[in-house]
C-alpha cells in the first residue's frame, strides 16, 4: 500500500511510520511516498486514522528510509534485523 506523504508534515509523516511499526508491519519510506505490503491490518489501520491509501504494485524493500530529496537512501535496521 502506498501513503502519499509529499503534502504532510513531518510529524504526520512520523506518526503513521509509529503506527505502522506499532504493528510490527514492515514498511519502508521514499522522499514522496511510504510503502508497506497491502494486508488487512494495513488497510484497517489507515482507515482507522483516516489516511488515504492506494494500493500499488512496486519493488518493495522494508527498512529503507528517505529523509529528504538530498539525502541518500538508508539501510537503518540492517539485515540482521528480522520479524
Amino acid at each position: 500500500l502506498e501513503v502519499k506523504i509529499g503534502e504532510l508534515p513531518a510529524s504526520a509523516t512520523a506518526g503513521i511510520g509509529w503506527a505502522v511499526g506499532n504493528l510490527h508491519l514492515e514498511f519502508s519510506s521514499e522522499e514522496t511516498r511510504l510503502l508497506t505490503p497491502d494486508e488487512p491490518a494495513a488497510r484497517q489501520l489507515f482507515a482507522r486514522i483516516q489516511i488515504e491509501f492506494n494500493p500499488v504494485s512496486a519493488v518493495f524493500r522494508p527498512g529503507r528510509f528517505k529523509r529528504s530529496v538530498s539525502a541518500p537512501l538508508v539501510d537503518e535496521l540492517g539485515p540482521s534485523h528480522k520479524h
